[in-house]
């Protein structure tokens, strides 16, 4: 991750190479990284291999129909009904794409995320009548979270959208006298990961010690707020490029620094908490669902990022951070509720 934006980013954007050279890289990379883990495996011991096989009470909890009675009638009726409406929402996606453009790659492309939402949607009423009453309390705040993750996210990734274009169009390349691409403001956020992880590792556990560490809910508010904090300092940064001069790269550092701030205090936490608040059974499906938030979080930065040339950018940079803000506050609002389904 840090490498990568040096490597490949300077070899696409050099006038000797070009964008072949950085995808022939990126791709000598992945084969590198693969031959690593094959040479590597020696050293992960039993890690990744096969559990043993479970016992009969075991197998009796994690079977998704153990205990559990055949599906009632309305349970069939509204998950048919879901499907119902999905499928009328999805095709009027795909035939008000199709309308337009008169192309069926648009159409297709058009139904993934209604769809998508809809299949979501049926997951949490199916486990609403295959839960009890305080699984099914984990498994909203797992929903629930997912929403704020995907807030977060999607301002997250413009890092590769608006960001970069930022960096491209409005960002003094060259800082020491050295001159640089754009696209290695992207090793940035890898090389604060890798020197401020084991600082807020220390900061949680030495909180835990003394019985203060923050809940899993308030830790995601906090990098909500960090995220919108970066996104007002680029507010600012846009505003002095409004005039057509190029700003100091010290404010796209500060914008990733602060978004980092905030990828530590909500990213790490995110997966352990579905694996321990999901039942077992459902484990690997609500783990779906969590990836599924970061997906969707991609299609909107990838939106975020598409309206760089028709909106002005410190309109753009100050929504994004409004919306992060607004999520955070609602997120400290909901904490004692969510504590609660999480006990």
């Amino acid at each position: 991750a840090f490498l990568a934006p040096l490597v490949c980013g300077t070899l696409a954007q050099s006038e000797s190479f070009g964008w072949h050279w950085g995808f022939g890289a990126a791709c000598i990379g992945m084969l590198l990284g693969f031959v690593i883990f094959a040479w590597g495996q020696r050293f992960l011991g039993d890690r990744g291999h096969a559990p043993a096989p479970l016992s009969v009470q075991q197998t009796d909890s994690a079977t998704p129909a153990a205990g559990m009675p055949p599906m009632s009638s309305r349970e069939k009726a509204s998950l048919a009904l879901i499907g119902l409406l999905g499928a009328i929402v999805t095709l009027g996606f795909a035939y008000w794409s199709w309308s337009g453009s008169h192309s069926a790659i648009d159409a297709l492309r058009a139904m993934i995320w209604p769809g998508t939402i809809f299949v979501v949607i049926g997951m949490y009423v199916f486990m609403l009548g295959r839960c009890s009453r305080d699984e099914i309390g984990r498994v909203s705040v797992i929903f629930a979270l997912g929403v704020f993750v995907m807030i977060f996210w999607a301002a997250y990734e413009q890092a590769g959208s608006s960001l970069t274009l930022f960096a491209e169009r409005a960002t003094r390349l060259e800082i020491f006298g050295l001159s640089f691409v754009s696209s290695n403001f992207q090793a940035l956020p890898a090389l604060l990961v890798i020197v401020l992880a084991p600082v807020f590792s220390a900061v949680w556990t030495a909180l835990a010690l003394k019985g203060k560490d923050p809940s899993t809910p308030v830790k995601m508010a906090l990098g909500l707020l960090f995220n919108a904090a970066a996104f007002l300092i680029m507010v600012q940064a846009a505003l002095l490029a409004a005039d057509g001069q190029r700003v100091s790269p010290l404010w796209l550092s500060a914008c990733y620094l602060l978004q980092v701030m905030g990828e530590l205090c909500l990213s790490p936490i995110g997966l352990s908490m579905v694996t321990r608040l999901a039942p077992a059974r459902y484990g690997a499906m609500l783990m779906g669902v969590w990836f599924l938030a970061n997906a969707f979080a991609g299609k909107l930065a990838g939106l975020a990022g598409s309206l760089y040339s028709s909106v002005e950018t410190p309109t753009l940079f100050g929504g994004t951070a409004a919306i992060l803000i607004a999520f955070g506050v609602l997120l400290l609002i909901c904490v004692p509720w969510l504590k609660r389904k999480m006990a």
